[in-house]
C-alpha cells in the first residue's frame, strides 16, 4: 500500500495538474500512519550537525508553593519546535497556493512512525499530560518540514526553599529540561525567540508570594562515561508578601510589648495589678510563638520572626523583671522609713507630751506610708524612657538588617 502511495504522489507531483490540500492531507496522514517505523529511530540532521530543538513554555497556572514538600505546583504549555526534511510538502503543486501556510494539524497517534525529541523535565518529582476530555497533545506540520509539537502538563517541580529571612525572603524555583538520550552531539536545546513574550499568562498570583522575575538559561550538563547533554532551564523568582505577617503576626507582638510597659505607670503597691500584667503578656507572647511554630514553614535554621519574637520575649520578661527589682527595692525603702519616722517621733514626743495621744495615733495607721507610696520609683520613672528608647533602637538594626542588608549579601 506504501509503495502504490509513494507512486501515485509521485504521478501527481510531475503532473501539470494541481492537487487539493483535502487530499494532499489524507495522502499525508496515511504516509505517516503507515509509513516506515525505522524512521522514528532515525532524528533528522542536516550535514551531521545536531537536530536544534527550539522551547517554549506558557505558564496557565502557578502554584501553590508547597512549604512541606518543598514543591511547587505548574500548569503549563511545553512547545517544542524542529525541522524534519522528510515530512516537508512544499513541493506538491497545491491548487490554492495560501494553503502552503496552513499546517497540517496531527495528534500523537498519527506521529508513531515519525522522530519526535526525547525532553523530559530534569526538576520535575511529578509530571502527568493533560487528558480531559481528549489528550491535550497536537502537532503541526508546516509545508517547509518545519514541525511544532504543543503539549499540556502538569508538573510538581521541586523547589528548594531558603527560609532565614522569613517572611521577607525571595525564593528561586528553577526548572530544568534535558534530553534524555541525545547527547550535544545529536540533539541542541534553545529557547524560542518569541519567549519573552509567551513566559506566563496574566493575572498569576499564589498565595503569600507574587511573582518577581522570570529568567531563561540554557547550559549543558555533565553525566559520567555517557556525555554532555543540552539543558535549559528557567528561574522563576518568588518575593513574600509581608503585609499579612505585619497585620497578623508583628502587630500582635508590638501590642504584647507596649501592654507589658503599663506596669511602669501603675504604683508599685498595686502588687496584683502588675504580676497579672507580666503574666498575662508572658503567655501571650508564648501562645503567639506556638502558633508560628505549628502554621509556618518547618526549618533546621532560625527564620526572622523567630529572632524578632524572641526580641519582644526578652522585653516583655524584663518588664516583669523589673518589676520583681522595684518591689525588692520597696521593702527596703520602706525598712528605712520607717526607722526614720520611729527617731523623728520619739523626739517629737520628748519634747511635746501634748501630742502624744495622735502620734501613736498616727504611727499605728497607715497614713504615713500612705504618703510614701504616692512617690513614684526611680526605677519605675527610668523604665518609663529606657525600654521604648532600647525596643526602638532593636526594631531600627532588626528592619535594616532584613530588608537591606541580608538580602543583598544573598
Amino acid at each position: 500500500m506504501l509503495q502504490f502511495l509513494v507512486a501515485f504522489l509521485f504521478l501527481i507531483h510531475d503532473a501539470s495538474a494541481c492537487i487539493e490540500f483535502g487530499t494532499l492531507q489524507e495522502m499525508l496522514f496515511d504516509q505517516l500512519a503507515f509509513g516506515n517505523a525505522s524512521q522514528k529511530l532515525i532524528r533528522p540532521s542536516e550535514y551531521g550537525e545536531p537536530t536544534k530543538v527550539n522551547v517554549s513554555l506558557l505558564f496557565e497556572n502557578i502554584g501553590p508553593l508547597d512549604e512541606s514538600q518543598l514543591t511547587i505546583h505548574l500548569n503549563l504549555y511545553f512547545r517544542q519546535r524542529w525541522k524534519d526534511e522528510r515530512l516537508r510538502w512544499d513541493n506538491y503543486n497545491l491548487c490554492d497556493p495560501d494553503n502552503y501556510d496552513s499546517p497540517l494539524i496531527l495528534t500523537l497517534d498519527t506521529m508513531d512512525n515519525v522522530w519526535m525529541p526525547d525532553t523530559y523535565f530534569v526538576s520535575a518529582q511529578q509530571a502527568s499530560e493533560h487528558d480531559l476530555t481528549i489528550v491535550n497533545a497536537y502537532v503541526w506540520v508546516y509545508s517547509t518540514g518545519e514541525v511544532l509539537l504543543s503539549q499540556k502538563y502538569s508538573v510538581e517541580n521541586r523547589c528548594p526553599l531558603k527560609l532565614q529571612l522569613y517572611p521577607m525572603d525571595t525564593q528561586i524555583c528553577q526548572m530544568v529540561m534535558e534530553s534524555f538520550g541525545h547527547s550535544t552531539k545529536e540533539l541542541v536545546l534553545s529557547w524560542m525567540k518569541s519567549f519573552e513574550i509567551q513566559h506566563y499568562a496574566e493575572g498569576l498570583q499564589l498565595p503569600q508570594f507574587y511573582m518577581d522575575g522570570l529568567e531563561a538559561g540554557s547550559d549543558e550538563r555533565q553525566i559520567t562515561n555517557v556525555g554532555n547533554f543540552s539543558s535549559i532551564s528557567i528561574q522563576m523568582v518568588f518575593k513574600r508578601s509581608i503585609v499579612y505577617f505585619l497585620i497578623s503576626m508583628y502587630l500582635p507582638a508590638n501590642l504584647i510589648v507596649f501592654i507589658s510597659w503599663v506596669g511602669f505607670w501603675i504604683t508599685r503597691e498595686s502588687v496584683p495589678a502588675r504580676a497579672g500584667i507580666g503574666v498575662t503578656t508572658i503567655l501571650a507572647m508564648i501562645t503567639l510563638d506556638l502558633s508560628i511554630m505549628w502554621n509556618g514553614p518547618k526549618s533546621s535554621n532560625v527564620n526572622a520572626i523567630e529572632i524578632y519574637f524572641g526580641i519582644c520575649f526578652i522585653f516583655v520578661f524584663a518588664a516583669l523583671v523589673e518589676f520583681s527589682v522595684v518591689n525588692y527595692y520597696d521593702r527596703d525603702d520602706k525598712e528605712k522609713d520607717s526607722k526614720s519616722i520611729d527617731k523623728d517621733l520619739n523626739d517629737k514626743i520628748a519634747k511635746n507630751a501634748i501630742a502624744t495621744k495622735f502620734i501613736e495615733a498616727l504611727r499605728n495607721s497607715n497614713d504615713i506610708e500612705t504618703i510614701k507610696v504616692v512617690e513614684v520609683s526611680k526605677i519605675d520613672a527610668k523604665a518609663r524612657y529606657l525600654f521604648p528608647i532600647v525596643y526602638f533602637c532593636c526594631n531600627i538594626v532588626y528592619w535594616m538588617m532584613y530588608l537591606f542588608i541580608l538580602p543583598a549579601l544573598q
